[in-house]
């Protein structure tokens, strides 16, 4: 039986977001496995050969890891109990540690810095702050619900973070012009990557950047933000003060 940690903090195929116990996870592990086509330079130097990625890998690679090697990690990008960036495809870390349990295997989940957090972090948001009228998180994984939560949050006056906007970009941002026109949005792109992109503006000022999104993207309504300074904690940014929507 296998030793199984599921890793969180994967972000653009970036170790940006794993934590030390998540890294020596990975660099006690026999095999590597992410299901995701997201695998950057950092990633690939920590893992050489011991790492299988793509989104082809299924449920099945992971048992028939688990029983040809000692220890194996699997990767997550962001918060691995919710994001896999799969949808129905892979399931969550939670789900997959029960799986893997029920099979004999000991499986534990590593928590890292999650996509929302990262993107907080990066535009200098305080999602503390936002959190006292309610921070609604919305996931675009799953399109058609993801966006009938986010005009219901929309309609209220919770702060919102929006998950994997870069893949419904267009319909999720339709939305919030229909029910919050004039509001103050900030736009974090490119995170985990060398060139993050923090854009701040309406509706009508971010519409035009949408073409060239790069993944992944969050994107946050009402959060209050200190736009003097960006908090660092190991991504490659660039340092934004209060800058227009297209970042100059």
């Amino acid at each position: 039986m296998s030793e199984i940690s599921l890793v969180g903090g994967l972000l653009l195929g970036s170790l940006a977001g794993v934590t030390h116990v998540g890294m020596a996870a990975i660099q006690n592990a026999d095999v590597v496995l992410h299901p995701g086509d997201w695998t950057g330079p950092a990633l690939q130097a920590a893992c050489g050969p011991r790492l299988k990625s793509g989104r082809s890998l299924t449920l099945d690679d992971v048992f028939a890891a688990a029983e040809t090697v000692s220890r194996l990690v699997v990767l997550y990008c962001g918060a691995p109990p919710i994001a896999t960036g799969r949808g129905d495809a892979f399931p969550s870390a939670l789900r997959l540690r029960q799986m893997l349990r029920e099979a004999g295997h000991t499986a534990e989940v590593v928590p890292g810095i999650s996509a929302v957090q990262a993107a907080a972090l990066e535009a200098g948001l305080d999602l503390c702050t936002a959190a006292r009228p309610g921070l609604t998180m919305v996931s675009l994984e799953h399109p058609p619900s993801g966006l009938r939560t986010l005009r219901a949050a929309a309609q209220t006056d919770a702060a919102i973070a929006l998950m994997w906007f870069e893949d419904h970009a267009r319909a999720s941002l339709a939305v919030l012009h229909e029910e919050r026109p004039d509001q103050l949005l900030t736009l974090v792109r490119n995170l985990g990557g060398d060139n993050v992109d923090v854009l701040r503006g309406t509706t009508s000022d971010l519409a035009p950047h949408l073409a060239r999104l790069p993944a992944p993207a969050v994107l946050f309504s009402q959060v209050a933000g200190e736009h003097a300074e960006t908090r660092r904690y190991g991504l490659a940014s660039k340092r934004e003060g209060d800058n227009g929507p297209d970042g100059s």
